[in-house]
């Protein structure tokens, strides 16, 4: 939590003619205070065509920092499925070192600070994945069901130390033949404290 000096005289606190102490603080929440650091992030997953109701692998990403990342949300839109019922089925998938991607895209996942032009990213070793593309290793954790046709916006918290991968997987409908899907993830790095 962070305070913030109010008032127009910038006064943190006063007292009043019958004694009262006043405050005018402002308190803000981890995230909105490491998006003022700087350290708050969105990784995004571009759209991903899946031709097929079998599980694909979307993203594998290693925090490399010394410091944790924490997953805060993720925001999936899924289109219409095409032969396919209404729910999708998305997982995450954490590990510490091993984790790994099998029939990736070979690319690094796209990191942008959510300051307007700022060019700080995190450490990370990451990977995009694609149709087909699977994870080796792991557990699950987080699981939640999403309906075609929605954007659906999934509070999460999941703290990921150094050294820890996540990986993010989808499940499309049973009897699915075409559908897209995005992903944004909301990240922010942990305030170091001594």
């Amino acid at each position: 939590m962070g305070t913030q000096r109010g008032g127009d005289n910038r006064y943190t606190a006063s007292v009043d003619n019958t004694n009262r102490l006043l405050t005018r603080t402002v308190a803000r929440g981890d995230a909105v205070d490491a998006g003022v650091r700087g350290d708050a992030y969105f990784i995004l997953v571009p759209a991903i065509e899946l031709t097929t109701d079998t599980q694909s692998a979307l993203y594998v990403y290693q925090n490399d920092e010394d410091r944790d990342i924490i997953l805060n949300a993720s925001i999936t839109s899924a289109g219409v499925s095409t032969g396919g019922t209404s729910q999708v089925y998305q997982s995450f998938r954490t590990s510490g070192i091993g984790l790994s991607m099998v029939g990736g895209t070979g690319a690094p996942v796209p990191v942008s600070n959510v300051i307007f032009g700022s060019n700080k990213t995190p450490a990370n070793t990451s990977e995009l994945g694609q149709e087909g593309a699977t994870i080796v290793g792991g557990g699950p954790t987080s699981p939640v069901w999403i309906t075609t046709g929605n954007t659906s916006v999934n509070e999460v918290f999941i703290i990921i130390p150094k050294g820890v991968a996540i990986a993010g997987l989808i499940t499309p409908p049973p009897g699915n033949t075409s559908m897209e899907i995005t992903l944004l993830i909301e990240v922010y790095l942990r305030e170091l404290t001594t």
